[in-house]
């Protein structure tokens, strides 16, 4: 267990080139996740603000924030890099995985994190979609050769390969993007009643990919009780040290990805057509385009499609691959028999990413808040086009740079398979944009969704402030979270809400990050020390005016008396600090001084001519020799006698011996 926090290092000078570069990267963190997904490779680059330093400049709500996870530059694109293809298609050839395609990847990152900062720098490969598909050992042998080639080729911190390089499943998949998709959005940000989440409200996430659907959102309380056993517990970990929870579901559909969903789609038009005919017609795709398409090539023969452009015929079509007929085997079930709570959309307002985006943003530019209708008619205009006019538009550069005719030819079946997961699917309701009520949240939040546009039920985005909404901003965020010192037993990461024994709590981090016993908070020290003073101001107003009174007095009293005395003999100082009883006060030693018992001590005839005042002075501090010479038993009996009169009889004066 790590008690104290890592301090980041200084940045070399020669680093950056420019002089704002040089004061961001001062007190950064970095971390590094590389997500291995099925067609490639993506680096990116994570930085952060370290937390102690963070939170000692953090003011206010500041402080009830995590912490704040951005672009590992300043400012550019360079803090992500892809490589071609997945590492799912290095089985057969492990000696040329580092080499090949981890190398330019780990090369990148070492561009843009500092020398100094490497060491401490966390490294994650997590992969996703294609290394699913692999065998066990197939993906063991992947996932120790990259371990070994990142520990061998780099010093980034790697401590547990099983942490740090695994396959993960579409469930954890999915959290990470809800975690990135709030984060961004400020769900988190909320300061308001820290120790229960039952009131508090977050975003939706839904990701399309090409093979897979995810869903994720916190339920209403009431779903939450019904279907805790369901549930994920997330725990985060803002700058103050203090842990924040939420219970979420997260659930995936294998196989309703666009692709694979189109692969089966085809596959069930090409058995309801007969076998005479030499050609299928295709309602989802564009009016006059022809495709020649084989769901299987080993066992499918290839199909002529030939477009009919029919938006209305191609939603039908596609109800039966929604799969909403399947058993259901733990009621509800939105479609393909797959257990999720319902959703309050009152409540639940949803974000999605991926297709939900491209498919309406890049032809149709309504990528953002959906709405139905407009969204429905785009849809049904393009693919009722005459497919060589669109081709022609594609040439011209109409629907822009990134448009290509195979992109268009398929995006009738994936806008129409949209329409068809939101609304058949997960229920969204069909209304216009016009006719969205407000959002039921918290005010904070529904000012904050405001300003950003994020009010309406649902809407698809690519981007958020300029920062791509990616899963591995999820992971980044919540392993900074788990970096922030707390005296909470409570690790930072996620597991069961329920533990049925089944499933594990997986750490955000190395190790829980607590503080040591002999740590000072000087925040709640501060406090602390306020709180005190106002206590004693009270206390102080309210005993009255004689109480004050008589503390002043004898507070003024015990001050005076703080002295050393002081007895002299012929040959120099004698010192006396008393340090049993109360200290004799200065009345002890000259109002009790009485001038009968001066006129009893021998005075010689030089210091009478003296006046009153001096000699009083000389006899006092024995500067008369001549007078007051004691052998040393009286010098001891006066000593001796001036300790008894000190703590028995405070009102008599040390100087009655001497009159022996």
């Amino acid at each position: 267990m790590r008690l104290f926090p890592r301090l980041p290092p200084a940045v070399p000078p020669d680093f950056y080139s420019s002089r704002q570069d040089r004061e961001w990267a001062q007190g950064r963190r970095f971390g590094v996740v590389i997500d291995a997904g099925s067609s490639g490779s993506r680096v990116q680059i994570y930085s952060w603000l370290d937390n102690a330093i963070a939170a000692q400049d953090a003011t206010g709500e500041e402080l009830y924030r995590t912490p704040a996870v951005e672009k590992g530059q300043r400012k550019g694109k360079e803090w992500t890099f892809k490589m071609h293809p997945g590492i799912s298609t290095f089985t057969s050839r492990l000696e040329d995985l580092g080499k090949e395609h981890l190398k330019p990847l780990l090369d990148h990152a070492l561009q843009l994190v500092p020398p100094p900062a490497v060491a401490t720098t966390p490294l994650f490969l997590l992969a996703t979609a294609g290394m699913r598909l692999l065998t066990p050992d197939m993906q063991r042998a992947i996932l120790s050769e990259t371990c070994r080639y990142a520990r061998q080729y780099t010093e980034f911190l790697l401590p547990d390969c099983d942490l740090h390089i695994q396959v993960i499943d579409g469930e954890t998949e999915g959290l990470y993007g809800w975690v990135a998709l709030n984060y961004l959005l400020g769900g988190f940000d909320n300061p308001q009643d820290l120790a229960s989440t039952a009131r508090r409200s977050t975003y939706g996430f839904l990701d399309l990919g090409g093979a897979s659907a995810q869903i994720a959102f916190a339920p209403n309380a009431t779903e939450a009780e019904k279907h805790k056993d369901d549930l994920i517990l997330l725990r985060l970990r803002s700058l103050d040290g203090h842990s924040r929870e939420w219970k979420v579901f997260v659930t995936t559909w294998l196989g309703y990805g666009a692709n694979e969903a189109r692969k089966r789609y085809i596959e069930q038009l090409a058995k309801s057509q007969p076998k005479e005919e030499l050609f299928t017609s295709d309602p989802c795709l564009p009016k006059n385009a022809q495709e020649t398409f084989s769901p299987s090539p080993e066992t499918s023969p290839a199909v002529l499609l030939v477009g009919t452009g029919d938006l209305k015929s191609c939603l039908l079509s596609l109800e039966p691959v929604l799969g909403k007929h399947l058993p259901c085997p733990d009621d509800p079930c939105f479609f393909g028999g797959v257990h999720t709570p319902l959703i309050d959309f009152d409540v639940n307002h949803f974000v999605g990413i991926s297709e939900y985006w491209y498919s309406s943003n890049d032809v149709f530019e309504l990528g953002g808040a959906y709405d139905y209708v407009t969204y429905s008619k785009k849809v049904a205009e393009f693919c009722t086009q005459n497919w060589p006019d669109t081709m022609i538009e594609i040439e011209n550069g109409t629907y822009g740079k990134h448009v290509s005719p195979d992109k268009a030819r398929k995006l009738c079946f994936k806008a129409a398979w949209v329409i068809e997961i939101l609304h058949d699917g997960f229920g969204f309701p069909k209304i216009p944009q016009e006719e969205l009520s407000s959002y039921n949240g918290t005010t904070d939040l529904i000012q904050g969704a405001n300003r950003k546009g994020f009010d309406v039920p649902f809407q698809s985005v690519n981007e958020i402030d300029k920062v791509e909404i990616s899963w591995t901003l999820g992971k980044m965020l919540l392993y900074a979270s788990s970096e922030v010192l707390s005296d909470s037993p409570d690790p930072v990461g996620f597991g069961p809400y329920i533990n049925n024994g089944k499933a594990s709590f997986h750490l955000a981090g190395e190790s829980q990050i607590a503080y040591p016993s002999n740590h000072i908070d000087f925040r709640r020290l501060s406090g602390m020390l306020l709180f005190m003073i106002m206590f004693a101001i009270v206390i102080w107003l309210l005993i009255g005016r004689n109480r004050r009174s008589w503390i002043l007095t004898n507070v003024r009293s015990c001050g005076l008396c703080r002295q050393q005395r002081k007895v002299m003999n012929a040959s120099g100082y004698y010192e006396r600090i008393l340090e049993e009883g109360s200290e004799p006060s200065i009345e002890t030693i000259t109002g009790k001084f009485e001038l009968s018992e001066m006129r009893r001590i021998p005075v010689s005839q030089e210091n009478l001519s003296r006046p009153l005042s001096e000699r009083t002075n000389s006899i006092i501090m024995g500067h008369d020799s001549s007078s007051l010479t004691m052998s040393a038993q009286t010098r001891a009996n006066s000593e001796a006698s001036f300790l008894r009169d000190h703590e028995g009889h405070r009102s008599r004066s040390p100087f009655r011996q001497l009159q022996n």
